[in-house]
């Protein structure tokens, strides 16, 4: 549940990031050309660089820059230790920060990634999910 709360997370600042670079109260009545010119001329030049690379600014921006840092985030919460920037998380985690950017169809990161790896994190969030489906939070 963290790791898909941060997920969110990071979706909405990705969307605050636009609305600001816009200038609007939201960016839903805007073009992809609007929302790619404010971004170039704006203060957000990674978000420029994804959405006019991928036409995505979501989920390509999260599978290339902050995938660590959703293993991360999800690693301290699941164990209660703080793990510095400068720790690799576990592959545990690592590979459950892909949940919802597993789609080789839109996320490049990820299409790019080899066969047997793609297969190991999939074996991984399957059995993670089925193994943990019926967990109570108690926090």
């Amino acid at each position: 549940m963290a790791q898909t709360i941060f997920h969110e997370i990071l979706h909405a600042e990705f969307a605050r990031q636009i609305i600001i670079a816009i200038g609007a109260g939201n960016y839903g009545g805007a073009s992809a050309i609007d929302v790619l010119n404010a971004l170039e001329n704006g203060s957000y030049p990674e978000i420029y660089e994804h959405f006019r690379t991928y036409r995505d600014w979501s989920h390509n921006l999260m599978a290339n820059k902050y995938l660590n840092t959703i293993a991360r985030v999800t690693q301290e919460y699941d164990t209660g230790q703080f793990i510095p920037d400068s720790v690799e998380p576990e592959q545990l985690y690592k590979d459950l920060a892909w949940r919802g950017l597993e789609n080789p169809q839109y996320i490049q990161a990820y299409a790019e990634l080899p066969l047997e790896e793609k297969d190991r994190i999939s074996n991984v969030i399957s059995d993670y999910l089925n193994e943990n489906s019926n967990e109570t939070c108690t926090e």
